[in-house]
C-alpha cells in the first residue's frame, strides 16, 4: 500500500552538521571537507542513487558534488549559518525503480530547481519496503559567478504546506500512469476520519536492530498498528463490496417492479456489471473464480516482465545522463586546470612570502584538479566498455540513437493495461465472492449474522446445503461436529477422513460465530455515529 511521507530540517552549523559530511552520508560516496582536511565517508550496503539537478545558468563546477558543498561552507561564514534544507520523502513501493526516479526528478526540477535551488537527490533503497529520497537544497541562489544572496522566501512555511500537496499530486499522477489505482495524501488520518492508525518513524539506529533481527519498542508497536490497520481495510474493503451487491440487488428489485407485466413481452434482463462483461472479455469466457485465479498470476508475471525491460531501459538512460555529466564536470575541471597552470607558469621562482604562499597554494590546487580529472577519467573509461562507445563524439552519437522514450511510455501503456486487467479480475472475485455470500445469507432470513460471513466459509455452508439438498441450521452443523468427534460413530470413514469432515464443520461453526461478532461491532458502530450525529444536531439547536 503506498505511504506518504514528507518532511523538512535545515542542517546547521549550530546544531554541529557539516553540509559536506551530510552529502557524504546520503551519497555514500568519499567526499573531503577542506574546512577539516577530514575525508568524509559512511559504507552502505546497497549504494545510493545519486544525482545533482541544477539551474540552467549555474557554473558546471556544481556538478562535483564535493566542490559543491565546500562552497557552501566557504560562503557561509556565521557560526549558526544555515548551510542546507533537506526534504526527506518516501516513495511509492508500487512503482519501479526507474518509474521513483522520474517520479523524483520530475518534482525536485519543478519545485525546487526551477526556483533557483540547486538539488542534490539521494535515493536509498537499503530496505526494499522503504524506498526513499533524501533532497538536499541550497539556501542561496546561484549565478553563472558562483553563490549569491540567501533567498529568505525560500523558508517561508507556507511553501513547505505547498510542497507537501504538491509532491501528493506528483505521486498520484505516476501511480496513475502505471495503472495503479492507490493514492496517497498529505492530509492526516484524522481530517479523513479514517480509523487507521499512522505508523511510527524507526529512526536509523533502530531500523538498524530491525534488519538484524533485533526486536525494538518502536517495531513492535508498528507491527501491532500494522495488525490493527489490516483489519479496519479488510473490514472496509467487505463492507464496500457487500454495499455494492446490496445495491445492484435493490435496483434489480426496483427495475422488476416498475416493469410492465405484459405476457407479450419478455422482461428485459438486468444489466451485467461492467467489471463482469470486462472480466469475459480478458477471459474469452464466462468468468469464474477458477478462471481468475489461474489467470492472475500470468498478468503478475506479464508486469514482472515490463518492468525488468524497463528498469534496463531506464538504468541504461541514468547511466547515459551520468557519463554526460562527467564529461561536463571534467571538461570544467580541464578548464581551470589549464588557468591554474598559466597562473603558475607566470610566477617567478623566487618573490616574497605571500607569493611564495600563493604559489604553493597554485601548486597544492593543481594535484588536488589532477586527481579530480583522473577519478572523472577512469569512470568514463569504464563505462566505455559498459556502454560501448570510444570517446565524446561517439558517446553524444549513441546517447542521441538510445531513444528510450518512447520505449519507456509503451512499457508504461502495457503496465497500465496489465494493471487494469489485474483490477478487473480482482474486482470480478469480488463480485462473484459476494454474490455467494448473499446467496447463502437468503438461505437464512432469520440469522442477520450471515450477511457477515467469509467467503470460505459460505462456500462450505453452500457446499452443505447442496449436498443434503436441504439448508442446515447451525444447530445442524454443531450436532453433525459433535458426531465425528464420538469414537463410536461414523467407522466406517478412515481417521484422516473423519478428521477432514471435523475440520470442515468446526470452521464452519467458527465462521458463523466470528460473523456474529462482526456484525456485533458493525452495529455498534453504526449506534455510535447515530448518537454522535444526534449531539451535533442537539448541539447546533442549541447554539
Amino acid at each position: 500500500m503506498a505511504i506518504y511521507h514528507f518532511s523538512a530540517q535545515v542542517i546547521s552549523r549550530s546544531k554541529g552538521q557539516s553540509s559536506v559530511a551530510a552529502a557524504a552520508y546520503r551519497s555514500g560516496e568519499r567526499l573531503t571537507d577542506e574546512h577539516t582536511g577530514e575525508m568524509k565517508f559512511y559504507k552502505r550496503e546497497v549504494q545510493p542513487e545519486a544525482m545533482i539537478l541544477t539551474p540552467s545558468d549555474s557554473p558546471d563546477w556544481v556538478q562535483d558534488r564535493e566542490r559543491l558543498w565546500n562552497e557552501v561552507e566557504k560562503i557561509e561564514k556565521r557560526k549558526d549559518a544555515q548551510l542546507a534544507r533537506e526534504i526527506n520523502i518516501a516513495l511509492p513501493r508500487e512503482l519501479s525503480p526507474g518509474q521513483q526516479q522520474e517520479l523524483i526528478r520530475d518534482f525536485v526540477q519543478e519545485q525546487f530547481v526551477d526556483k533557483g535551488m540547486i538539488a542534490d537527490v539521494c535515493l536509498h533503497r537499503d530496505d526494499p519496503g522503504n524506498p526513499h529520497a533524501h533532497i538536499m537544497l541550497t539556501t542561496r541562489e546561484i549565478t553563472p559567478d558562483g553563490f549569491g544572496k540567501k533567498n529568505r522566501d525560500w523558508n517561508d512555511r507556507g511553501l513547505l504546506q505547498q510542497w507537501r500537496e504538491e509532491w501528493s499530486n506528483y505521486a498520484n499522477n505516476a501511480l496513475e500512469r502505471a495503472g495503479i489505482e492507490e493514492k496517497i495524501t498529505h492530509q492526516s488520518h484524522a481530517d479523513r476520519n479514517l480509523e487507521e492508525l499512522p505508523t511510527l518513524h524507526l529512526g536509523h539506529v533502530a531500523h538498524g536492530m530491525e534488519q538484524k533481527g533485533i526486536q525494538t519498542d518502536r517495531g513492535n508497536l508498528n507491527r501491532e498498528i500494522q495488525k490493527h490497520n489490516a483489519l479496519v481495510v479488510d473490514l472496509q474493503k467487505y463492507r464496500e463490496a457487500k454495499g455494492t451487491v446490496k445495491e445492484r440487488i435493490h435496483q434489480a428489485q426496483q427495475k422488476e417492479n416498475s416493469a410492465p407485466q405484459s405476457p407479450s413481452k419478455p422482461k428485459t434482463a438486468e444489466k451485467e456489471n461492467p467489471y463482469i462483461s470486462q472480466a469475459r472479455t480478458i477471459l474469452k469466457d464466462n468468468p469464474t473464480l477458477p478462471l481468475i485465479y489461474k489467470r492472475l498470476p500470468e498478468i503478475v508475471r506479464w508486469i514482472d516482465r515490463i518492468d525488468k525491460n524497463d528498469a534496463d531501459l531506464r538504468i541504461k538512460e541514468s547511466n547515459f545522463g551520468e557519463i554526460g555529466r562527467d564529461f561536463k564536470v571534467k571538461h570544467s575541471l580541464e578548464k581551470e586546470l589549464q588557468q591554474k597552470e598559466q597562473e603558475f607558469a607566470k610566477m617567478g621562482m623566487i618573490g616574497s612570502l605571500f607569493e611564495r604562499g600563493k604559489k604553493k597554494e597554485l601548486s597544492s590546487s593543481i594535484i588536488t584538479l589532477k586527481e579530480k580529472i583522473h577519478q572523472k577519467e577512469q569512470k568514463i573509461n569504464h563505462f566505455k566498455k559498459v556502454l560501448g562507445f570510444s570517446d565524446y563524439k561517439d558517446f553524444k552519437k549513441k546517447e542521441e540513437s538510445l531513444n528510450t522514450r518512447q520505449k519507456i511510455v509503451s512499457n508504461m501503456e502495457q503496465r497500465g493495461e496489465a494493471r487494469r486487467q489485474q483490477k478487473v479480475l480482482e474486482e470480478t472475485a469480488n463480485i462473484l465472492k459476494q454474490n455467494v455470500i448473499q446467496q447463502v445469507a437468503e438461505q437464512y432470513p432469520n440469522n442477520p449474522e450471515m450477511q457477515f460471513l467469509n467467503f470460505e466459509t459460505a462456500l462450505y455452508v453452500q457446499t452443505m446445503n447442496q449436498k443434503g439438498n436441504k439448508t442446515l441450521s447451525l444447530e445442524d452443523f454443531k450436532e453433525r461436529f459433535n458426531d465425528f468427534q464420538d469414537k463410536e460413530k461414523h467407522k466406517n470413514l478412515s481417521p484422516e477422513q473423519k478428521e477432514k469432515a471435523s475440520n470442515l464443520l468446526g470452521g464452519i461453526i467458527s465462521g458463523i460465530e466470528q460473523a456474529a461478532f462482526t456484525m456485533e461491532k458493525h452495529n455498534q458502530k453504526q449506534k455510535n455515529k447515530l448518537k454522535q450525529k444526534q449531539k451535533q444536531h442537539e448541539w447546533e439547536i442549541g447554539g
